[in-house]
C-alpha cells in the first residue's frame, strides 16, 4: 500500500524524474531542498563514509582501467549546462580497456 505525501506523488516507487522541471534541464528545487540522502544528525547514516569511499574507488578504478571515449561519429561539447549546478551535456561514451 502506497503512503500519501503531500510534495511527492507515490513516495515509495523509484522515479527520478520527479526531481526535473518541466523543462527538462532544472531540478525542482522544492523536493531537492526536501531529499537528504544519507539523514542528517543522530539519526545520520553510519554507512554514508564507506558509501562515498566507495563511489570513489570504482570511478578511479574505472578511470585507471578504461579510455573514455565518444562514440564513432559522434563528438563532445565541454560547453556545460547552466542551471542551479552546472550540469555537462548528456553523451554516450565507449569504454576501451587499456
Amino acid at each position: 500500500m502506497m503512503k500519501s505525501d503531500p510534495l511527492f506523488e507515490e513516495p515509495e516507487r523509484f522515479w527520478p524524474e520527479r526531481y526535473i522541471a518541466e523543462d527538462g534541464v532544472t531540478q525542482r528545487k522544492e523536493l531537492v531542498d526536501r531529499t537528504i540522502p544519507f539523514g542528517i544528525g543522530k539519526r545520520q547514516c553510519a554507512g554514508e563514509g564507506l558509501a562515498r569511499t566507495e563511489l570513489f574507488i570504482g570511478l578511479v578504478t574505472l578511470v585507471q582501467n578504461f579510455r573514455i571515449l565518444p562514440l564513432p561519429g559522434t563528438s563532445i561539447d565541454l560547453e556545460p549546462i547552466y542551471t542551479n549546478v552546472h550540469f555537462p551535456n548528456p553523451h554516450n561514451f565507449r569504454l576501451e580497456k587499456i
